[in-house]
Order: C-alpha cells, then sequence, then structure tokens
C-alpha cells in the first residue's frame, strides 16, 4: 500500500525538496558544428538515489524523523515547463556563478516516452567547446530540478529493496554539463540512432528464479553442514574433556532431541497424539523441577532427565531426597553455639528449606 507523503501544513506554504540534480552520461554524436548544437537526453525514469525524512515515522516534538535513501523517479509526464523559456545550459549547476557559468541555452523540451529530450545550443563565446563536445569531452548531462513532497508518493517494495519516490509534478530550472555521471539511461543523442532506452526501475516482487532456487539450495546445505560440524565438535568434546562436564554435553544433546520433536510437530513427520503427549510429558517435568529448585536439587532432576527419566521416576526420586533430608536434619544433634553479644540461630538444611517453600506459597 503506497505511502502518502505528509502534506504542507498550509496551502500557502509548500514543502519543496532542496534544489537537486542529476547527472547522465553518454556520447556525443548528435553535435553539429556549425551550430554549435546538440540534443542531450536531459532526465529518464530511471530511479535515482536521493535522502527523504521516513514518511512512515511520526517525529517526536522536537526530533526529526530518520532520513532514508530512496530510489526517486521522475514521471515524464510530471515536467513541469513553466521555466522553461530562457532556459539556461549552466556549467555544473553553478547557478549562483554569475553570466560566465552559463554556457548556452536550452530550447525545444519535449518528453519523448519515458525520457525528458532538449536541444541544447552553446553561446558564441564558448563555441570553442563545441570541437572537443563533437570528440566526446564533457559528454555528461545533469538536470537541475525541484518540487513538493506533496506531489510524491512513498511506495514500498514488496521484496525488501529500496523504497522508491514517485515525484509525480517536478519544475525543471536548468541544465548542465558535468564531469561526474550518475544514470546510463541519458545520453547526447545521435542524429542516426534516436532510439532512447527503456528506464531502469527498481527491482519488484517476481516469481523465484533459478539463481534464487539455487541461492536457497545453497543456505540450506550451509545449514546441514553447520549441524554436522556441531555433532562431530560435541562428539570430540566428549572424548576430550574431564569426566565432569560429559553430563553437560548430555544435556546439550537432551536440547537438540527436544528440537527435532518440535521440527517433527511442525512438518507433519510426528502425529498430533505424540506431539501433545511430549508437551504434556514435558510441562510435569518442569513442575517437578520448579519444586526441586526450592530444595537445590535441580542438579539431580537435570541429571536424571539427560538420562531420559520419565515425569513419574523425577517425581519418585524427589520425594525420596527431601524425606531423606528431613531424617537426616531430625538426628542431628544440637550444638550450643559460641556466645556472642547477639545470640545466632543456626536453621537446619530442612529448616532453610522449608522456609523457602512457605514464601513460595505465600505462607509465613
Amino acid at each position: 500500500m503506497p505511502t502518502p507523503i505528509r502534506k504542507s501544513t498550509t496551502p500557502d506554504q509548500r514543502s519543496e525538496r532542496p534544489f537537486s540534480m542529476r547527472a547522465f552520461a553518454g556520447q556525443p554524436t548528435s553535435v553539429d558544428v556549425a551550430t554549435r548544437s546538440f540534443d542531450a537526453v536531459v532526465t529518464t525514469e530511471t530511479p535515482v538515489t536521493q535522502w527523504i525524512e521516513d514518511p512512515r515515522v511520526v517525529p517526536l516534538p522536537g526530533k526529526c524523523p530518520p532520513i532514508i535513501a530512496v530510489g526517486e523517479i521522475l514521471l515524464t509526464d510530471g515536467i513541469d515547463l513553466s521555466r522553461a523559456r530562457g532556459m539556461p545550459f549552466v556549467d555544473c549547476h553553478q547557478t549562483h556563478g554569475g553570466i560566465n557559468a552559463i554556457l548556452g541555452k536550452v530550447t525545444d523540451i519535449r518528453a519523448e516516452g519515458q525520457s525528458i529530450v532538449s536541444r541544447i545550443t552553446l553561446a558564441t563565446r564558448h563555441s570553442d567547446l563545441i570541437g572537443d563536445i563533437a570528440e566526446g569531452f564533457y559528454s555528461q548531462i545533469s538536470a537541475g530540478y525541484y518540487y513538493d513532497l506533496a506531489d510524491a508518493e512513498f511506495v514500498e517494495q514488496s521484496d525488501g529493496a529500496m523504497p522508491i519516490l514517485l515525484v509525480k509534478k517536478w519544475v525543471l530550472t536548468e541544465v548542465s554539463n558535468v564531469a561526474v555521471a550518475a544514470d546510463p539511461n541519458a545520453f547526447i543523442r545521435s542524429f542516426q540512432n534516436s532510439a532512447v532506452p527503456g528506464a531502469i526501475r527498481l527491482r519488484s516482487a517476481a516469481p523465484q528464479d533459478q539463481e534464487t532456487t539455487m541461492d536457497i539450495e545453497e543456505v540450506v546445505a550451509a545449514a546441514e553442514a553447520a549441524v554436522t560440524a556441531a555433532e562431530e565438535a560435541i562428539s570430540a568434546a566428549e572424548d576430550a574433556v574431564p569426566e565432569e562436564l560429559v553430563e553437560r554435553i548430555k544435556a546439550l544433546r537432551a536440547v537438540r532431541a527436544d528440537e527435532t520433536t518440535d521440527a517433527e510437530k511442525i512438518d507433519g513427520s510426528g502425529s498430533a497424539d505424540d506431539a501433545a503427549a511430549a508437551d504434556a510429558e514435558k510441562k510435569d517435568a518442569e513442575a517437578v523441577r520448579s519444586i526441586a529448585k526450592t530444595y537445590g536439587l535441580t542438579k539431580l532432576i537435570d541429571d536424571m532427565r539427560s538420562l531420559g527419566a520419565k515425569p513419574a521416576e523425577l517425581k519418585e526420586a524427589l520425594k525420596r531426597s527431601i524425606a531423606q533430608r528431613g531424617t537426616a536434619s531430625e538426628k542431628e544433634v544440637a550444638v550450643e553455639p559460641s556466645k556472642r553479644s547477639a545470640p545466632v540461630v543456626e536453621k537446619t538444611d530442612f529448616q532453610r528449606a522449608r522456609s523457602a517453600y512457605d514464601k513460595l506459597n505465600g505462607k509465613k
């Protein structure tokens, strides 16, 4: 859905873009030395990178929206020729450089397909340039223009490419001879071949071609290689690491097993009943582990889970451990604490566990 550019606040205050320019390259084969003139393609509907405030972001008070790059397209049928009369041909956009910066004049400005074409004639005082232009020097053309952002349309591309800014109305102010080109679709035209190439538009969403398919296959192959490398690394770790880290490696394998089970649920290779049973078993195991954490027995539960113990077995083991701790605490012999300025009463492991359990259950 195209995003409209924010319009000016009042009708008499238009939000004009700063003076802009775009340069083009071409071979000057249409030069008429006798009349010091030649034809030139001034602009095309080729997107040129420009920077604007992001129209999708509502700025905070006192803040400016972020600046983003867009592919600016000057629509040919949107040109405003209100300044065409007496339009100058300028040296590198030096519009404030005095009359010495004016190389000639621009006449016969017209739209041809997706291009704006004009006839350019050099001034007499600059007639010495026509020979160099005929030989291929100074062949690059640039347009000076401006427009109101209210006359532009922001279009996001479905494939994530650079957004397009369609300028539906713009004013051409001057044409320049420049040193650096930007658009290969505009050129100084040839009398022998005046065909204008089609405009190059920004890419848009298209059916997946063979090259895209190959890219996806390469990504999948790389992912498979990464999984294989991870398995080999885990196996190597089992042989190289000390015995006390073996259980941690087994836990890693258990995590991978859980991920595989989830993948089977997604692609449909496992039945719905198996998936539901696995989810219920996992929830039961987590509930047992939560209680075990209260008594400091999470390692016991984690170790048993890595060995494939079922929730019922986890519950039974946890009950035995808690009971054993309670029996051990009852057999403890009370030790008279050393005399201090403030008597300190040490709690048994069972009392500490019981206190923590009561806190978790909201008891005082």
